[in-house]
């Protein structure tokens, strides 16, 4: 079954793109080899490329700190289970700039099971444990090619993970102005669209509102009041989440604080991942 939290999952066909890459101005770009020595000295949204081609990967730095997890109970149109509470993170971690592109998903694994095939277009009809198995194979390939070192691993982000990257230091519904950040009901014309045709958020990071929901690590469950480190979710469960909004969708499922969550089997033309690389422990 699919379950949403606060509303109703429907499926629709997906097909086409348009506009044009948005350049993401005053970030630095620091080599592979140099951030892999010292990454925690990297300013938040430093670019790192790693492969070239359909191998390519852009990852931004998101660097350790802390924030003020779901949304205050003043904000409009607020679901029950956004819980505020504050999560600290005691090491940074890097994320990929945009969601998984069906370019890069055929990089690895050769079929695409996209419903809607164009290569910079976000892959789809992905289950959580089709997304998860990628991240394993990805850090397997990675690893025999040299690209990163023992002990860096690629994984789908915790819920607070994909929210603090989400925000980007900020602490309102959306990262930024959603019209210019965003591919949702109102400017999509229901198709999905490349990825970086949308200006991204202050880290770097594209697609974090819109286009596709980006499947999360964590099963769904509720969210503690106090303070927390290095949060991962309930140890086990029914629903896997997922977060960011979809192109069929308007703003208000789009906002950072949103959640959703449904069986880790089930799939959908709207629902892909977004993986991070994770530091050795």
């Amino acid at each position: 079954m699919v379950r949403w939290i606060g509303w109703l999952l429907v499926g629709v066909l997906s097909w086409g793109f348009s506009g044009q890459a948005q350049a993401v101005m005053g970030l630095p770009e620091v080599a592979a080899a140099a951030a892999w020595k010292d990454p925690h000295a990297l300013v938040a949204g430093t670019l790192v490329v790693v492969g070239s081609g359909p191998h390519r990967w852009g990852l931004r730095w998101v660097p350790a700190g802390r924030f003020q997890m779901g949304s205050p109970a003043d904000e409009p149109n607020r679901d029950k289970d956004e819980v505020p509470h504050e999560v600290v993170f005691r090491r940074g971690f890097f994320m990929a700039e945009t969601e998984c592109t069906q370019a890069q998903w055929q990089a690895i694994l050769t079929n695409n099971p996209s419903r809607g095939k164009a290569p910079d277009q976000p892959v789809n009809q992905v289950s959580w444990h089709d997304a998860n198995d990628f991240c394993r194979r990805l850090t397997q390939t990675h690893r025999a090619q040299g690209l990163i070192p023992e002990g860096w691993e690629w994984s789908l982000p915790t819920e607070a993970q994909w929210e603090y990257a989400c925000r980007a230091g900020t602490s309102g519904p959306f990262a930024g102005d959603l019209a210019e950040m965003a591919w949702i009901e109102s400017n999509s014309e229901g198709k999905a669209h490349a990825v970086k045709t949308r200006k991204p958020n202050a880290w770097g990071l594209h697609d974090l509102h819109g286009n596709a929901w980006e499947w999360c690590r964590d099963w769904y469950g509720a969210y503690p009041t106090n303070s927390v480190q290095d949060p991962t979710g309930p140890s086990a469960g029914t629903f896997r989440t997922y977060r960011g909004g979809s192109r069929i969708y308007g703003a208000r499922r789009a906002r950072s604080a949103i959640r959703g969550a449904m069986t880790p089997e089930l799939k959908g033309d709207y629902l892909g991942f977004r993986a991070v690389l994770l530091p050795p422990r």
